[in-house]
Formats: structure tokens, sequence, C-alpha cells
């Protein structure tokens, strides 16, 4: 997102913190043993069960913007292009600290092509010889040996079901042409893993697929207007689909200091099980009026 990279640099010059830091490991029952949830931030998760090590979305801290100035803004009324993934700076230190001390991943997903998701240079710091990487094709096709993966589709990596589900928004922000995630470019993913169907919903809208979902154990759901789901969206779509367990996760912007909150105490008694971590640690939260201004929302 090339908005929020902006807004992710200007955070960074004026706060930058020293350090990050994982949030703590989760696990979630299941018959065959414990799977390990493992928060990493903003949109990056590892699950692990086992010998099947599953790594969504690896991305750099967000003390470490990818590019030296933020790239350079769509003409008037052009979509805006998705971005190079060539003049990403290397990851440093915080980020390879994000990452130090994890199995190394069996499978890597990777949802869609925006930098917050999609960073070349991560994946060759935290991937090994035999790890198998699966993402859409606008994905696959920039990073050698990459399987693709389109919505609707399945694949089974080793003991790793995958299914690919449309992640896209419904409405086009004011002075864009086409939404800022198009149907039918980017996957969230159903990982079943351990007798445990996971859902991470990627970069999306409230659509009628998700709210179709079926015997969701464990959800990640996004929520930072305008590039995903608002808190009232995303309380929606799980009170449609029924997951036992949700995550909030991929919530930096206007709303990051409430919306989890908001999202947890409305599910309080729905039977959904909302776990609260701490994805941004050591980030420190933008002024809603930064975050209007800069263009992220």
């Amino acid at each position: 997102m090339r908005k929020l990279t902006g807004v992710i640099a200007l955070a960074v010059l004026i706060f930058a913190p020293v350090s990050a830091q994982r949030p703590p490991s989760d696990t979630i029952a299941a018959a065959s043993g414990d799977i390990t949830v493992i928060p990493i931030m903003h949109g990056t998760v590892e699950l692990v069960h086992g010998s099947q090590v599953v790594l969504v979305d690896p991305g750099r801290s967000f003390l470490e913007p990818p590019f030296d100035a933020p790239p350079p803004p769509a003409a008037p009324g052009e979509p805006t292009p998705p971005p190079d993934p060539s003049k990403m700076r290397a990851p440093g230190a915080i980020t390879r600290k994000l990452y130090a001390g994890l199995n190394t991943p069996t499978l890597i997903l990777v949802t869609d092509i925006h930098e917050d998701h999609f960073d070349p240079a991560v994946i060759n710091i935290v991937k090994g010889p035999a790890t198998v990487i699966v993402g859409p094709e606008v994905v696959s096709s920039k990073i050698a040996g990459a399987g693709e993966l389109s919505n609707g589709r399945t694949k089974r990596v080793g003991e790793v079901l995958i299914e690919a589900v449309p992640m896209y928004n419904l409405t086009i922000h004011p002075g864009e042409k086409e939404p800022f995630h198009t149907k039918g470019r980017g996957n969230g993913y159903i990982v079943t893993l351990g007798g445990k169907r996971f859902y991470v919903a990627g970069d999306t809208s409230c659509t009628p697929e998700i709210k179709a979902l079926k015997d969701i154990d464990v959800a990640f759901m996004p929520m930072n207007l305008p590039f995903t789901m608002s808190a009232a969206d995303a309380i929606q779509c799980a009170q449609a689909f029924k997951p036992k367990v949700a995550y909030p996760y991929h919530y930096y912007g206007p709303e990051m200091q409430d919306a989890p909150f908001v999202f947890a105490k409305a599910l309080s008694k729905s039977g959904i099980e909302v776990r609260r971590r701490d994805w941004y640690k050591g980030v420190t939260p933008l002024p809603r009026s930064m975050m209007m201004r800069d263009g992220g929302h």
C-alpha cells in the first residue's frame, strides 16, 4: 500500500523506537497436539504443528520502512501502481530480530503484492532450501520457484491443506479509479493444520465470500480503513461466519488504538473468543489527524 508506506516512513522519522519484539506465542488445542500461533507483526503470523511451519506474509518491521523515500503517487485519475520490489532497501537488524529463533517455514503464503505483505528480501532471509512458497499470480510471477494459487482453488503442501479465498475491497476510495484491492488479484487463505481450520483474511472488506465461510476454528481479521475493514465491518463478518477464536490483526491506521477493543467488546457474549495481541510492539500510534492528512484514511 503506497499510501500506508508513506505514513509508516513518517512515523519512523518522528518517533523512531530502537527495537522491536514479537508478542507472546499462543496455542490452539488439537487432538493431534497443540498448534502454536506466533503473532509477528501487522499481517505476519506463523502457525506451527509438529514439523509443519506455515508463515503468512513475512514482512519487515514497521520501524524499518521498505523504501528510502515514499514511492511517487499515481498520476491524477490513474490507479496506484504496485510497488517495485527491486527498489526496496535491505531489511535491517530490527526486522531480523522479529524472526530470530523461529523455525524455518516449510510453507510461506503471500496474500497480495503490496509491500507490507510481499517482501522478497524478507522471504529470502526466512526461507530454507525446502520451503514451498505459494501466492496469487501477481506474487508467484515475481519470485522464482513460487507456486500459484488463484481464488477458489485448493492445494496440499505436506500435511497442510490451503484454500484461497477471494480478498478484495467493495468500494472505490475517492480519487481512485478502482478499489485498492481488486477482486481476483489477492488471496485470503484457509489453512487446515492439525485438524484445525485457520482463516487469514489479508487485505479485504467484509465480503459475501467471507460471510459464507464454514467451520473456521481461528480467524485473523483486519481492520484499517480504507484498505480493509472498520471495526464494525469486522464485527459483522465475525458474527456471520462465527469462528471459535478471532484475532484482530492488521490494524495500523486511524483505528489502531480503538478497533481491537471495540471488536472484543462487541463479541464478548457471542461465543467467539477474541484474543487481542500487540502486533505493533515498539511502534507509536500515529495521531488520527496525521493519518487522514497523509492518505491513510
